[in-house]
């Protein structure tokens, strides 16, 4: 049947439905059902109602609850003006899982429940829930007439039936604090993404015991601004070891940071304005699987190396002697020694992208913009012809491997009508300076160099991006090379489609660590057929387009089988199955985003989630602003836009975030 949903704040009440409605959506999910995404707080109760898009409509249905900590259901007991008849019971089965599954069958009745009884009237339908609490009734009540003889001649007994509940967010996790405030003596700085203005700031050092997700909760009557950084914060670089930023997703105009993060990290929350200039008190309140040990953090500048070492010595002696009667000898020596030694030092580290923080409810535009190509398949740099890979800087410059052109090429956010050539363009060849139907392509900012999969040419180079560059290096040759990724470690990851394997490798080592695969080619959790497209999150956990299975597989660090995630029920275009993914990305919550190559569109795929759903694309194959024809590959900015290689298009489209 065809399912809505609403959501509400306390109360609920049938007669005015719009009252406390906080979201409601009618085919958001699969096949005609609802999907709802919805932040909570720890102090909320949420009251989900699920009812039909068409009225007396009956059936069964099953409700998933996908969230960071279990949620506890109690029934929920709305407001109701009709005659109740009290002919059922309710048995509740509480369990421990933190995603569970209600069964339920649904009948065209108004129900009225508390924990133990439900009742219900002749009138329309009502509400059910679900989370980590399962909830079962045995219906032995009379319909209407017309309504029970039409149910009983196609069937004898009628289906169980869940009771409406009440999603109440109790636990959210491990709650810590910390209460500070913003003043006219408060430390100041350009805060990322508004760097014309001086913003006062406090950074608070974060220690974590257990990895998880972790939600940062700022409390303030003025608006704030939240930054939670990587190993060190340097108010001259506020974009340095940024993980996460965000403005106003909490209440009252003040931030919530959600992040997934390790016991291996050293991480610093900034609490800092929207205005500059905005004083005021404020409170955070961490969430998370373990308590937070929250301590002010004591920013350090940046600063070049000197070392210095000044050494003085003197001395002076004096020696006077007199004889008279007596003999008198006076002595004096004098030693003065003064060491000063100063001593700085700069450690450079790779700036590379830790991922983006993107709303589990997110949306975007659906209709895109080309910003690269869509001007036929030719080699001019206005053109793409079959792109591959891309990536996007912080800048949003976006470097594509131009694979049919042999080529990397590059448009600067700006640019409207042509790129610029950075490597190969030389025709197709083996020379140092041509490429030979590059796959995929990724920026080093260690050394300001292109990593580049030449395909057809059986090797991993790389090519520096000064402007006198002619040619580039041999990192790794004699591999079947697609697709690359690099950690924060600078470990460079790289899928051999020909020995269905990823491996690891020490940038100048020629001989990886298998870290995927490698156990021929199969549909086995410890093989691959033809992985593609590679991610790698800050856990070092590796995330596989494992093609020819139709499948998104995880590989954690040192397993010997993956997990698949996404797919892998056939090569069809149900929202459970892939047709040959390419391009993934997953962000700072775990979630997967793919390109479903030969269905056309790009899914994504909450963690833990069965199915995905569609966030662009999914209209058949075209040429318009919201079709695609084979998306290869995809990328996020800083901001939440996604990017994606239209390969058959020649193209590359940016969708805005909304």
């Amino acid at each position: 049947m065809d399912t809505y949903g609403y959501l509400y704040t306390l109360p609920f009440i049938p007669s005015t439905p719009q009252s406390n409605l906080v979201v409601n959506k009618d085919d958001g999910g699969s096949q005609d059902n609802f999907q709802i995404t919805a932040t909570f707080t720890v102090t909320q109760s949420m009251i989900l109602v699920v009812t039909t898009y068409h009225p007396e409509e009956t059936g069964e249905f099953n409700i998933s609850i996908y969230g960071p900590a279990q949620l506890s259901l109690t029934p929920y007991i709305s407001a109701s003006n009709t005659v109740i008849n009290t002919n059922e019971t309710t048995s509740v089965d509480t369990t421990t899982a933190t995603t569970t599954t209600a069964t339920t069958t649904t009948t065209t009745t108004t129900a009225t429940t508390t924990t133990t009884t439900i009742t219900a009237s002749t009138t329309t339908t009502t509400p059910i829930i679900t989370t980590a609490t399962t909830v079962t009734t045995k219906v032995a009540t009379k319909q209407s007439t017309k309504i029970t003889t039409r149910r009983t001649k196609k069937k004898a007994i009628r289906p169980t039936i869940a009771t409406p509940t009440a999603v109440t967010a109790t636990s959210r996790g491990i709650q810590s604090s910390y209460l500070g405030a913003l003043t006219k003596k408060s430390s100041s700085f350009m805060r990322p993404k508004q760097e014309a203005y001086r913003f006062y700031f406090l950074a608070i050092q974060v220690k974590i015991s257990s990895s998880g997700i972790y939600t940062f909760l700022c409390e303030s009557d003025i608006d704030t601004y939240g930054c939670l950084y990587n190993e060190s914060f340097h108010p001259s670089s506020p974009s340095s070891k940024l993980i996460v930023t965000d403005d106003d997703s909490g209440s009252k105009q003040n931030f919530m940071l959600v992040a997934n993060l390790t016991t291996t990290e050293s991480l610093i929350l900034v609490v800092t304005t929207h205005n500059a200039r905005q004083t005021g008190a404020f409170k955070v309140t961490v969430y998370g699987p373990e308590k937070a040990i929250l301590t002010p953090y004591v920013t350090i500048p940046l600063t070049t190396t000197s070392t210095s070492t000044t050494t003085s010595t003197s001395t002076t002696t004096s020696t006077s002697t007199t004889t008279s009667i007596s003999t008198t000898t006076t002595t004096s020596t004098t030693t003065s020694t003064s060491t000063t030694t100063s001593t700085s030092t700069t450690t450079s580290t790779t700036q590379l992208r830790v991922g983006v923080n993107i709303p589990a409810y997110a949306k975007w535009i659906q209709n895109g913009v080309t910003i690269a190509g869509d001007n036929g398949d030719g080699s001019a740099t206005n053109q793409l012809h079959c792109p591959q890979g891309l990536f996007i800087d912080d800048n949003q410059t976006v470097v594509i491997a131009d694979n049919c052109n042999h080529r990397i090429i590059q448009w600067k956010k700006g640019d409207t009508t042509n790129g610029q050539v950075v490597a190969g363009g030389k025709g197709q060849g083996n020379d140092l300076n041509q490429l030979n139907q590059p796959t995929y392509v990724l920026i080093e900012k260690e050394t300001d160099s292109l990593i580049i999969c030449d395909h057809g040419n059986r090797r991993v180079v790389r090519w520096s991006r000064r402007s006198d560059s002619a040619q580039g290096e041999i990192l790794i040759p004699n591999i079947e090379c697609w697709g690359l990724a690099m950690d924060e470690k600078r470990y460079l990851y790289v899928s051999d489609d020909e020995k269905h394997e990823v491996r690891r490798y020490q940038l100048g080592e020629k001989n990886g660590i298998l870290v995927a695969g490698g156990n021929d080619g199969g549909d086995g959790l410890h093989q691959l057929n033809w992985p593609t497209y590679l991610f790698v999150d800050r856990q070092q956990n590796v995330y596989v387009s494992d093609n020819e299975n139709h499948r998104v597989v995880k590989w954690t660090k040192g397993a010997k089988e993956g997990i698949a995630i996404a797919g892998g029920q056939g090569d069809w275009n149900a929202l459970t199955q892939l047709h040959w993914p390419s391009g993934l990305f997953v962000d700072n919550l775990g979630t997967l985003y793919v390109a479903d190559s030969e269905n056309h569109r790009v899914m994504r795929w909450i963690q833990g989630a069965t199915q995905g759903t569609v966030i662009v694309g999914g209209n058949g194959p075209g040429a318009a602003a919201n079709q695609f024809n084979y998306p290869t590959s995809l990328s996020f900015d800083l901001h939440g836009n996604l990017y994606v290689a239209d390969n058959e298009n020649n193209r590359v489209q940016r969708f805005s975030i909304e």
